[in-house]
């Protein structure tokens, strides 16, 4: 949606993303907003633009590699499950669905960028403008391999948390100055 008046005008959009991946346990969403809004004053001579905008990324990953493998590994005529359980696999490989229950990868990411850059015409032609922004981003990720003990495979079980925080600041001055030169 936006708006427009002869001195402020703004746009707003929302976004949803929700993308199933190709293997079990895989999916992506993805929720964002954006706000842009623009203002003059004193008679044209002043100029503001602020822009906000957030997103949140969730994302569930499997064991890929692990899981692909098993799954190439196999006869195309195993049957995956044997009474309602998982079917046990020749040469110490793991069922590709049990491994699918037993790995999970979720990550999650909220970022925000914001900015503010007021621009004033200071004589005709002569403007300053100065853009001031921040870019926030967050990530958590959680890895978890759950415990099992079977008769021909033994697998230890773990969590792995990884946690990152990452700020960028600009802060930027222009002076520009343009004329227009008559060619004879």
């Amino acid at each position: 949606s936006g708006g427009n008046g002869n001195t402020f005008s703004y746009y707003a959009s929302v976004g949803l993303q929700q993308q199933e991946g190709i293997l079990k346990e895989s999916q992506l969403d993805r929720y964002s907003g954006k706000l842009k809004m623009n203002q003059t004053g004193w008679d044209g001579r002043l100029k503001i633009d602020y822009n906000l905008s957030g997103s949140r990324t969730e994302n569930l990953r499997p064991n890929i590699n692990a899981t692909i493998s098993d799954m190439l590994g196999l006869n195309p005529t195993f049957n995956a499950f044997q009474n309602s359980q998982f079917s046990f696999l020749p040469e110490g490989r793991i069922n590709p669905l049990l491994r699918n229950d037993l790995f999970s990868d979720e990550a999650t990411n909220n970022r925000i960028l914001a900015s503010i850059a007021p621009s004033v015409e200071i004589v005709n032609g002569l403007t300053y403008k100065l853009n001031i922004g921040v870019d926030y981003s967050q990530t958590s990720r959680y890895i978890q391999n759950r415990a099992i003990s079977l008769a021909q495979f033994d697998q230890l079980g773990s969590l792995t948390s990884i946690a990152v925080e990452n700020t960028n600041q600009l802060i930027e001055n222009t002076l520009n100055y343009s004329f227009a030169i008559n060619k004879h």
